[in-house]
């Protein structure tokens, strides 16, 4: 409750490592499979939609290998759990399985904070669509409201007391309307840099030019309408809301917290896609042309992701460390945001060698786990008289003498 994360995720992943291990792959593999299962409810939700093989193809395929959802799928945090009790609730409510949605949402509450923003969309989409019907959902209300509501009333005042914190410092810089711009480049290409990350933007902006094309070129109203509107909901609500308490109140927007828009997103781009190919025969070779460009570059852009590292090399510099240093020598990281990692390590070695985390005021920012830094771990001072190993923030180290 102390942490900037709600405990779901965690929780998995302790039983998880109970039973698979304590390695890297066995850590980063629960994310994996969640976001493997995200793509499956994208495509039961394609299927839902467009009755083209092809069409869902290409949409299951995008939300595989989509540079930011690949990313955070090899991350041993709650982002791929948060995109797939999201896009799993979606598609119980576009199935009118409305308990099962609510039950959905609750475990999402306990997942990731961002999912009250998601539940904000969810509200204003049920009342708008039911404008003229109010007074006949009181059950259906009740079906999907009543299990979020209830966590919300168990995890309510965490959130507050958290985001009160958030707001007396936080990390995050500022809010600007160019972000909107800087977001979507990130959906597109990820936050990582490999060679093929300009091509496959600037074909991710003409994909999108013609999804929004559709829009202004259709003569008929969508049989789908209410579930695409859902989508639109969800994938616009968040983001507005968390740029406007970011602009007015405290920075709180970064992408990864809205991870849950990205597979929505795809979603409608490949809808509308497939809808312009259906009823514009003048543009629909060229839609075929840059859809398979896109592909072929997103198969290519996931390769060099996957064959990335994506985090500096903290173990290798604590192995190496550990192998040189003698008796009475200590650890201390350059950065305090590696020092949990770096403690981690030590012990996963077995090595009695102390590992401290150097804060001249005393205090850690919280938000990067200053609830697990022990208070004798925290030094104001460099010990004086015995040998310090540095452990640098790129995976780096050197002897300092002291």
């Amino acid at each position: 409750m102390q942490d900037t994360t709600p405990p779901l995720h965690y929780l998995l992943l302790h039983y998880w490592m109970v039973a698979f291990g304590t390695s890297e792959v066995a850590l980063r593999g629960l994310s994996f499979i969640f976001h493997i299962l995200t793509v499956f409810v994208i495509f039961l939700i394609a299927k839902k939609l467009i009755k083209s093989t092809l069409a869902q193809s290409f949409i299951v395929l995008a939300t595989l290998i989509n540079p930011f959802l690949l990313q955070y799928a090899f991350e041993a945090r709650a982002y791929s759990l948060l995109a797939l009790l999201s896009v799993l609730g979606i598609y119980f409510i576009i199935n009118k399985k409305y308990v099962l949605s609510s039950v959905v949402f609750a475990l999402a509450v306990f997942t990731h904070n961002f999912t009250l923003f998601t539940l904000i969309a969810l509200v204003f989409w049920f009342f708008y669509t039911n404008r003229q019907r109010l007074k006949e959902t009181k059950t259906e209300i009740l079906q999907l409201f009543t299990a979020p509501v209830l966590a919300l009333l168990v995890w309510g005042s965490v959130i507050w007391q958290q985001w009160t914190e958030v707001a007396s410092g936080f990390w995050i810089k500022p809010a600007i309307f160019s972000l909107f711009l800087n977001s979507f480049e990130k959906y597109s290409k990820g936050d990582l840099s490999y060679p093929s990350q300009p091509m496959l933007y600037t074909f991710t902006l003409i994909l999108c030019f013609f999804a929004f094309g559709y829009w202004l070129w259709r003569e008929q109203k969508e049989e789908q309408g209410k579930a695409l509107l859902l989508l639109s909901f969800v994938a616009l609500v968040p983001t507005l809301i968390t740029y406007i308490i970011s602009a007015i109140f405290v920075p709180i927007y970064d992408e990864r917290y809205m991870i849950a828009t990205v597979p929505v997103l795809i979603l409608l781009v490949g809808y509308s896609l497939f809808r312009l190919f259906e009823v514009n025969h003048r543009v629909k070779n060229f839609v075929v042309a840059f859809v398979a460009i896109y592909l072929l570059l997103l198969i290519q852009a996931s390769e060099q992701i996957v064959s990335m590292s994506t985090k500096p090399p903290i173990n290798y510099a604590v192995s190496q460390v550990l192998a040189q240093a003698k008796p009475g020598e200590v650890i201390i990281p350059q950065s305090n945001l590696n020092f949990l990692e770096t403690k981690w390590y030590v012990r996963q070695n077995n090595s009695p060698m102390l590992a401290y985390a150097y804060a001249p005021s005393g205090n850690v920012p919280f938000y990067i786990g200053s609830l697990l830094f022990e208070p004798q771990e925290i030094i104001t001072q460099m010990p004086k008289g015995v040998q310090i190993w540095q452990i640098k923030s790129d995976g780096g180290y050197e002897l300092l003498k002291k």
